[in-house]
């Protein structure tokens, strides 16, 4: 197996271990997937994706960033059957609209000409969302979004020189932002000092026990 080989590996790995904290806290109502925010998402990464097939073909260097977007499409769908949990704004209807702009790029002026379009819309679509876990913290999911951000790095490790063309960008941009967005929530959730104090009254609740016994 070469090295690209197990970089693509290790991109699917880590991504799918993200998702399942996520799947875990969407079916315990503690995250509550945005149907706007993910649709958009799962556009944008197709389009990318489908820019990355152009270019290197559909080889295994393209499953990682497949497998990416046939996840993003699961959530989006999640999303719209849990739409009545969350609070539609105008802000979101525009960001949905900017999406179909670049859908319509793509159309009429090929996909590189969306690649800076899709970030733009992405930073956008981002905001609210960066703001409401900045509120409630645990209303996103930690794992997650480093998983995406590690997982994508991966995948950048894996198209050797080619990782550094401009084709790439929006690659390298989703690894800066999940990881920077996983970064803000472990900030927020003091995460590491949760769990510190998860195990310290796991051993309080057995010196007790054993104090009783």
């Amino acid at each position: 197996m070469t090295l690209s080989n197990i970089f693509i590996v290790l991109s699917i790995l880590v991504y799918l271990i993200g998702t399942i904290p996520y799947l875990y806290h969407i079916f315990h109502g503690r995250v509550v997937p945005h149907a706007f925010s993910w649709t958009v998402w799962t556009v944008l990464s197709t389009i990318n994706t489908v820019w990355l097939v152009s270019h290197t073909g559909l080889t295994y260097l393209s499953i990682a960033p497949i497998i990416s977007t046939i996840v993003l499409f699961f959530w989006a769908i999640v999303g719209w059957f849990m739409i009545k949990k969350i609070k539609i704004m105008f802000f979101d209807y525009v960001c949905l609209f900017l999406a179909a702009l670049v859908v319509w790029i793509v159309y009429f002026k090929w996909l590189s000409h969306a690649i800076i379009p899709s970030i733009i819309v992405d930073l956008l679509i981002l905001a609210p969302t960066i703001r409401k876990l900045w509120d409630i913290p645990r209303s996103e999911d930690l794992l997650g979004w480093l998983g995406s951000g590690i997982s994508k790095l991966f995948f950048i490790c894996s198209l050797g020189t080619y990782a550094f063309s401009f084709d790439n960008i929006w690659w390298w941009y989703v690894v800066v932002v999940n990881l920077v967005v996983g970064l803000l929530i472990f900030y927020r959730t003091r995460y590491v000092e949760n769990w510190i104090n998860r195990i310290k009254n796991l051993f309080s609740l057995f010196a007790l026990k054993k104090k009783l016994w």
